[in-house]
């Protein structure tokens, strides 16, 4: 997934008739303000953020496809808390359709896993303006509850598929090793969606926390050593060198970062060595970190325990993983596998309850 940070900083309806809103009746509404429904905050675009920075999404006029509304609706009731206080003020939520010919998730048919995380981003403009979006192929080729036709994957799937994902990422192609297995709590395609905006607007939660504002070409030092009581980032630090600024001021999905404790995990997964496996368990065993994909760089560590609090701030209590046979917690009765990273978690519940 992609995550920007600007200088300074992974439908047709079926009828000709657009897509009717969701009946209020059936959902909670999120409310931004009066009369103000955060469900009107999402749009269609088909837009790529890069250097250097100079344009911003478009929405279209195309009305939301009403079955992914139901998976949006579900994702901000899910933790209200989070979707009022940090989804309310963006100046946009998108799904966006870049690689896609359409509007029908169907017409993402030529997109791998790896290409739905790239294509789902958060971006901050030069002017502090603040757009999230999720890949139009995130909704495609789900098996999905009644009443709904399409869907995003449940979240057990979504945490496998972006495990994949991110391996062929990694590894420049495609690689014959099983990805982990989740367990979860909860697993719905709500919680999917709630799991993809939240780590999107994590991304640019970091930028907000360490380079303010928008312009500076350095990140504020001083800060990562005093956010949430060096728990973080102990005395400014990442493996041991100073929390950077990422180059070209954006983090790709699956960027490693050079002083990553899995700097050797690609060369292990293109080869197809078995001890990629055990490599990857061990970060899951070792409890520093919240996620595998927390372990690739000091950004998405700090964005992978946001994306956890929010997500257990909006009920899941369990969730575990299974790389080699083993099973992992990662979340047991609400709380972090071990205490380094609770302590991570712990400093953004208060954004998410």
């Amino acid at each position: 997934m992609k995550r920007y940070a600007i200088p300074l900083i992974g439908l047709l309806c079926f009828a000709l008739s657009a897509c009717p809103r969701l009946p209020s009746p059936t959902r909670v509404v999120i409310s931004c303000g009066p009369n103000d429904d955060l469900l009107n905050h999402v749009h269609y675009t088909n837009f790529t953020p890069g250097p250097p920075f100079t344009s911003m999404p478009t929405p279209d006029t195309q009305q939301i496809n009403s079955d992914i509304q139901l998976d949006l609706a579900a994702a901000f009731t899910a933790n209200p808390t989070f979707s009022r206080n940090e989804l309310c003020p963006l100046d946009g939520i998108f799904i966006n359709r870049a690689q896609c010919s359409g509007y029908a998730p169907a017409s993402c048919s030529t997109m791998a896993d790896k290409d739905i995380a790239a294509n789902s981003w958060g971006f901050r403009t030069p002017s502090n303006q603040k757009y999230v979006a999720i890949s139009l192929g995130l909704w495609r080729g789900n098996q999905c509850p009644a009443g709904q036709t399409i869907c995003a994957p449940s979240f057990r799937l979504f945490n496998q598929r972006l495990a994949k994902a991110l391996f062929d990422k990694t590894a420049g192609k495609s690689v014959n090793i099983n990805p982990p297995t989740f367990q979860a709590s909860t697993d719905t395609s709500g919680l999917s969606v709630l799991s993809a905006l939240a780590h999107e607007r994590g991304h640019i939660y970091w930028f907000e926390q360490f380079v303010q504002p928008p312009g500076p070409t350095t990140v504020t030092t001083t800060k990562t050593a005093t956010f949430c009581s060096g728990t973080i980032y102990p005395d400014g630090l990442w493996q041991g060198k100073p929390v950077d600024l990422p180059e070209k001021r954006f983090v790709e999905f699956g960027f490693l970062h050079p002083n990553s404790p899995l700097a050797g995990l690609p060369t292990l997964l293109r080869s197809g060595n078995p001890h990629a496996v055990g490599v990857i368990d061990a970060i899951y065993a070792g409890g520093l970190d919240p996620s595998l994909l927390a372990a690739y760089s000091p950004y998405e560590e700090f964005v992978e325990a946001f994306q956890w609090s929010v997500l257990r701030n909006a009920g899941l209590s369990d969730l575990s993983v299974n790389v080699t046979g083993t099973v992992r917690p990662i979340l047991h009765g609400g709380v972090g596998n071990m205490q380094w990273a609770e302590d991570k978690l712990q400093c953004f519940d208060s954004l998410s309850r």
